[in-house]
């Protein structure tokens, strides 16, 4: 948050590479709860950072968003087998990342039209409206995109595919219901709301995503204890079935 003051920074370019900043620091601490290939997780802060960026300054930080999701995803997914896998790799680095840019783009400007920016998020409909369109809307572009590119690029079975589009887009939504919020909240000017106020809207926030985090974490051990239960009980068997032989 810390990144982006309430005066303006002196250029698109600087704009672009402090949002490649923030993008690939969230991205990098949220794929600690990816799920294989490593592209989609549970929560996807960076997707309401690149929302807020792009409200906040506009169309200048989208090659920052492209950059920074492609260093996100060149870090972790890289096949260095050969020539034609590094260039794959590269293509749908390249391809998720424009997805992502595309995604804040398209939330930004629903949200412009629909809600208005900027906005105090003082009146009930207008949160709604904001945590809808910029959440469950304009989440459907990455999720949508992203598994489309890995699905063509060979990465990704067709039989995965519905189960990976489900947790991108839910990943996604609930970083941009969470995030985008709270990042608004702190650029807000001094003159449009006390630092009490900020406190106020930013603890539900906080415990919400702590929540999601908690639950996903406890699905995630309950999954892998009953897949190691599975695993010992079929090596009892096949132990049992070879003393017997």
């Amino acid at each position: 948050m810390i990144f982006f003051p309430s005066t303006r920074l002196p250029s698109p370019a600087l704009n672009a590479l402090v949002m490649a900043a923030v993008y690939f620091a969230a991205g990098r601490l949220a794929l600690m709860l990816a799920i294989p290939p490593g592209y989609a997780t549970a929560v996807w802060p960076a997707a309401g950072l690149a929302l807020a960026g792009v409200l906040w300054r506009g169309p200048s930080v989208m090659p920052g968003i492209l950059a920074g999701s492609f260093l996100v995803n060149i870090g972790t997914s890289l096949d260095s087998t050969n020539a034609w896998t590094i260039l794959r790799s590269t293509l749908l680095a390249i391809s998720v990342g424009g997805g992502a840019a595309w995604q804040a783009n398209v939330g930004a400007r629903l949200v412009r039209r629909y809600v208005g920016f900027p906005n105090s998020l003082a009146e009930l409909p207008d949160v709604i409206r904001f945590l809808l369109l910029g959440g469950p809307v304009s989440c459907l572009v990455s999720a949508s995109w992203g598994v489309l590119s890995l699905w063509s690029g060979g990465i990704l079975a067709a039989e995965n595919t519905l189960f990976n589009w489900f947790t991108w887009w839910v990943g996604d939504t609930i970083g941009a219901m969470i995030f985008a919020p709270l990042a608004l909240i702190w650029l807000t000017g001094p003159r449009q709301g006390s630092a009490r106020r900020r406190m106020a809207l930013s603890l539900p926030l906080g415990v919400t995503f702590a929540l999601a985090v908690a639950l996903f974490i406890f699905a995630s051990a309950a999954d892998q204890n009953r897949i190691l239960a599975e695993f010992r009980r079929r090596t009892e068997v096949l132990t049992h079935e070879l003393q017997k032989d």
